[in-house]
């Protein structure tokens, strides 16, 4: 099942992600491929015994309750494999936000993006969220970016040095073997139903080499996912600064940029990140 599904999302899915980590998932792919067996994931017991209550800035815990910080680290798929999943995640999201120990939560993000599936995971979440969530986020890109605005309240940059912001854009990675297995003397040919006429057209036009009519049918499927993404930043970041270059073709930003056109609400560090969940939590924003 672990393997179907790495194979699953990195295949056949799109993906919001910085391009600059790209290379990682084609490793990863290329080991499984290989039969390099990847190391086992945390359990779900783990990320809890990850996520800590430190006090807030202020010693001030209003019965008892406590701030839990999440780490959430490299590259997000939907389901399970090696590494923590959005699954995973929803499921300690859920439990914080059941508790009646927990006041608000700190996600500690150091990501380069999500697979695209990720996204809709999040939003339901979001529907059912009753405390506060403040990003505290050192490189936060693409599809990590997506669910911190789907599902943070306040969104920090961890320093200004090198954290970074953006990305908002998708993509989709493909392997071309037409000339590896021809050259092994195998040809791939698809079978349709007479009724079948336009089914799996992508992969009839790989196949048969017509690679214009192959890219352009990606980008068409692409392309509703990519309005998905802008039309959310747009919704949930209300200062954002429009009109800045690149903003929604793909381009990143540091913190002291992200700040500046509304993609981020702060600069600071876990100190913070806290004392902004605290408040969040007095205000009773929920």
């Amino acid at each position: 099942m672990k393997n179907n599904n790495l194979l699953l999302e990195s295949f056949r899915g799109a993906w919001a992600i910085n391009p600059a980590a790209v290379p990682q998932c084609e490793l990863m792919i290329n080991q499984h491929l290989s039969g390099i067996n990847l190391p086992d994931k945390l359990s779900t017991k783990e990320i809890i015994a990850g996520a800590y209550y430190p006090e807030s800035g202020n010693n001030i815990q209003p019965q008892g309750k406590r701030i839990a910080i999440i780490p959430m680290r490299g590259l997000l798929m939907a389901y399970d494999y090696w590494s923590w999943s959005a699954e995973d995640y929803l499921r300690i999201f859920r439990a914080y936000n059941e508790s009646d120990q927990i006041s608000a939560v700190v996600l500690d993000i150091h990501g380069p993006g999500s697979s695209v599936d990720v996204i809709n995971m999040m939003k339901e979440f979001a529907a059912e969220k009753k405390k506060p969530f403040v990003v505290l986020a050192n490189a936060c890109y693409s599809g990590h970016y997506w669910l911190s605005s789907i599902i943070g309240d306040h969104i920090m940059a961890y320093g200004n040095i090198t954290s970074g912001f953006g990305s908002i854009g998708v993509l989709a990675m493909g392997w071309d073997y037409r000339k590896a297995m021809e050259n092994d003397g195998i040809k791939m040919q698809i079978i349709r139903a007479p009724q079948s006429t336009t089914k799996a057209q992508n992969m009839v036009d790989y196949y048969e080499g017509n690679n214009e009519d192959y890219i352009q049918s990606e980008k068409d499927a692409l392309f509703p996912m990519a309005e998905a993404f802008i039309s959310d930043i747009k919704e949930t970041r209300t200062q954002l600064k429009l009109d800045t270059e690149g903003l929604f073709t793909g381009s990143i930003y540091t913190a002291n940029e992200a700040l500046e056109i509304g993609l981020i609400d702060s600069i600071g560090n876990e100190k913070k990140a806290i004392e902004m969940a605290q408040m969040l939590v007095d205000l009773e924003i929920y």
